[in-house]
């Protein structure tokens, strides 16, 4: 056995052997779609010809199975071949005839009627699961020489059309009015994706009606689509060029995930086009989720590119939040920076929503003063339905001027519900810096309202000489451009400068 990639003492990594050895088939198929993430049609050629040469494992069909898949979108017809000659398991010879119809129909009949009868109704299984027209069907059936019931074919039976798509299209570009427009482009989605989802996807991507109408139309048939059929709706998709219907992959591979999760991230890193390649990830991201599968989302979220882990991360924190805030807070800190900064406030309100006396005592053992005092400010104005149990917390954050900020915006939230209470509290507080912090903040908050009278007064109870001559620098800028008094000017313009 030989390794074909990576480091053989690695299974996720490593041989086929290792590969076809690991249980989880999460894992197994992930390290296995790695494998295959650039392999040409020779590469996988020779990957399956050493499935031959594995142990019977339960696994090894499987393994061969995920093989064709790739192989069937680097080249259908090849693919086939292969499958037909190698004596296949039925899964693989219906996968790589699905990928094949989609892309070319009527080689690939034409190749499936050619077969013996055993893969010829493997072929026709996939094939005639394909969303075409009962007269078609029926066609295609007769040519391979099968019963539609000999494959255990089940579609809707739906009332033939009475409007063709283009009819609909032009009667839709005439709709002046956005909502009754809107209306009717969810209807005719609704209809079509029952009776004719390929066709309707078709005759939009040729419509050259309104851009934004027209990106409505292809994301509601592709959605109630996958939501019905998402094998047959994914399968369409990723015979088409997936880089021009990108807005289409992440409804599609989000229902496919739903039911099939494995399969759906075969078909995703096997995806040429990258950014369709990222959509179809968030898409089985999401599914996830609505699952309750918070672990494996998890690993799926670590995995995402970093231009797209923001598009998730509310999903993921609030899901986290709820089930165990202290993870919660272990998953935050270890986000990339810039992301991690975006989340503070939104995750630690949420967190305190949930259970406010976990949260405060997370809060208290952050390492990083800055952080900590960052996630104390997210949940500050929460704290001020007891004023004096709140500001003793934040005193708890650490020296006077680590957590000075907090107690500022503290005073500054109470003096917007109750100003007398929180004038006299402020006024009667510890002199020092958090003091003078929070007198210099509601100096500029007071100036911002215009009120003057309240401002000066609360500059005139500043004690720090640096708090002081920001203040002052504040109180002369407001009589010089806002309200412009020139003796109340130069006697702030002297305070500002007073002790440089």
């Amino acid at each position: 056995m030989s390794a074909i990639d990576g480091d053989a003492s690695d299974p996720h990594q490593g041989t086929l052997t290792g590969i076809a050895s690991v249980a989880d088939g999460f894992d197994r198929n992930a390290a296995l779609y790695r494998l295959l993430a650039k392999a040409d049609r020779g590469r996988v050629e020779r990957l399956l010809a050493e499935v031959a040469e594995l142990p019977a494992t339960p696994h090894r069909e499987d393994v061969a199975r995920v093989l064709y898949i790739r192989f069937a979108s680097v080249d259908p017809a090849g693919a086939a071949d292969h499958a037909v000659r190698t004596l296949a398991n039925p899964e693989a010879v219906s996968a790589v005839f699905r990928a094949w119809a989609h892309a070319d129909l009527d080689s690939a009949v034409a190749r499936a009627a050619e077969l013996p009868t055993g893969p010829r109704v493997d072929a026709a299984r996939a094939i005639l699961q394909l969303d075409l027209p009962a007269a078609r069907l029926g066609s295609i059936a007769e040519h391979l020489g099968v019963r539609l019931a000999d494959v255990e074919i089940s579609k809707p039976v739906v009332p033939a059309r009475v409007e063709t798509h283009n009819a609909a299209l032009a009667r839709l570009s005439a709709i002046d009015d956005p909502d009754s427009r809107r209306e009717e482009v969810v209807l005719l989605a609704s209809d079509w994706a029952t009776a004719d989802a390929a066709g309707a996807l078709t005759a939009i991507i040729g419509w050259d009606g309104e851009e934004s109408v027209r990106g409505s139309m292809l994301y509601h048939v592709m959605d109630k689509w996958a939501k019905a059929d998402p094998r047959a709706a994914t399968d369409w998709l990723v015979a088409h060029d997936t880089g021009k219907l990108l807005d289409l992959v992440f409804p599609a591979f989000l229902s496919l995930a739903r039911t099939d999760p494995d399969h759906a991230e075969g078909l995703a890193e096997a995806l040429p086009v990258e950014p369709a390649r990222r959509q179809a990830l968030i898409g089985i991201l999401t599914a996830m989720l609505d699952r309750g599968d918070l672990d494996r989302a998890l690993t799926a979220f670590a995995e995402l590119d970093l231009r797209d882990q923001p598009m998730v991360t509310g999903e993921i924190g609030t899901e986290l939040v709820r089930a165990d805030p202290e993870r919660a807070l272990e998953w935050l800190m270890g986000l990339d920076e810039a992301l991690r900064r975006d989340s503070y406030d939104w995750m630690f309100m949420r967190m305190y929503g949930v259970d406010s006396s976990v949260t405060k005592r997370l809060i208290q053992g952050i390492a990083d003063p800055e952080m900590r005092i960052d996630a104390a400010n997210a949940v500050a104005h929460w704290e001020m339905g007891d004023p004096g149990e709140a500001l003793a917390w934040a005193e708890s954050l650490g020296t006077e001027e680590q957590y000075a900020p907090v107690v500022a915006y503290m005073f500054q939230d109470w003096f917007r519900r109750d100003a007398p209470r929180a004038t006299t509290a402020l006024m009667a507080y510890r002199s020092g810096l958090a003091r003078d912090r929070a007198l210099r903040t509601l100096v500029a908050v007071r100036l911002a309202a215009h009120d003057t009278v309240a401002a000066e007064r609360f500059f005139h109870a500043i004690e720090s000489p640096g708090d002081r001559r920001s203040a002052a620098g504040r109180l002369q800028r407001y009589y010089t451009e806002t309200d412009p008094i020139e003796r109340k000017a130069a006697v702030f313009r002297r305070l500002a400068t007073e002790g440089d």
